[in-house]
């Protein structure tokens, strides 16, 4: 991977995680949280299940921790919004298809 695409693909993996925790403390138009207990279970389930199997999205795309089980822990939070947000990683990631010049 070059470095412009490793540093546009590390970016969307931390906008992800920041996604993930816009979802879990939102607020309501008061100001007032609506902390839901089943999103913070289903972080705590995608944390522990990414670190309990070694499962690591950022080294599955290159990216090489020295700190250990911080690139489990990463994946467990992106993980935590379901399949829909790794489907929107993969939409972001692949380039877009060729334009098919004989349906215009």
């Amino acid at each position: 991977m070059d470095n412009l695409a490793f540093f546009v693909t590390f970016a969307m993996f931390i906008e992800a995680m920041v996604e993930t925790f816009k979802w879990i403390f939102q607020t309501d138009q008061d100001g007032k949280s609506l902390l839901s207990w089943v999103r913070i279970a289903a972080l705590a389930l995608g944390v522990g299940a990414c670190t309990a199997f070694n499962i690591d999205l950022f080294a599955a795309a290159g990216f090489q921790t020295n700190v250990p089980y911080v690139g489990a822990i990463g994946t467990g939070i992106i993980l935590a919004r379901g399949a829909n947000v790794i489907h929107d990683l993969i939409d972001k990631l692949e380039p877009d298809p060729e334009p098919d010049m004989n349906n215009e």
